[in-house]
C-alpha cells in the first residue's frame, strides 16, 4: 500500500516512477543531438544562437551538444569563432 502512495506522490511531482521515463528522455536528447548534426552538415557556418533557434533550445543546451559531440570526434571546427565553419566526421 505505501509503494502505491509513494508512486503516486511522485507522479504528482513529476518525478521519474521507472525506465519509461528516462527511455523518453533519452529519446529526445539523442533526436536534438542528430537534428544538430542535421543542421550542421545542412550548414557548416550555422552559428549557436542559429542552431538554438532552429532546435527551439537555449543557445546554453546547445553548447552542451556542441561540447559533446567534439568530445566524442563527431564534429570538428575549422578555423576562427568567428569566420570559421563546422566538419562532420564522415561514417564511410
Amino acid at each position: 500500500m505505501l509503494e502505491k502512495i509513494l508512486a503516486t506522490l511522485r507522479k504528482r511531482q513529476g518525478e521519474p516512477l521507472g525506465k519509461e521515463n528516462n527511455d523518453t528522455v533519452n529519446d529526445t536528447v539523442n533526436d536534438t543531438v542528430n537534428d544538430t548534426v542535421n543542421l550542421i552538415k545542412a550548414n557548416p557556418k550555422i552559428t549557436l544562437d542559429e542552431l538554438a533557434l532552429k532546435l527551439g533550445k537555449s543557445r546554453r543546451t546547445v553548447t552542451r551538444i556542441i561540447k559533446r559531440l567534439q568530445e566524442e570526434s563527431i564534429i570538428f571546427r575549422k578555423g576562427s569563432d568567428k569566420t570559421g565553419y563546422w566538419e562532420v566526421k564522415n561514417d564511410d
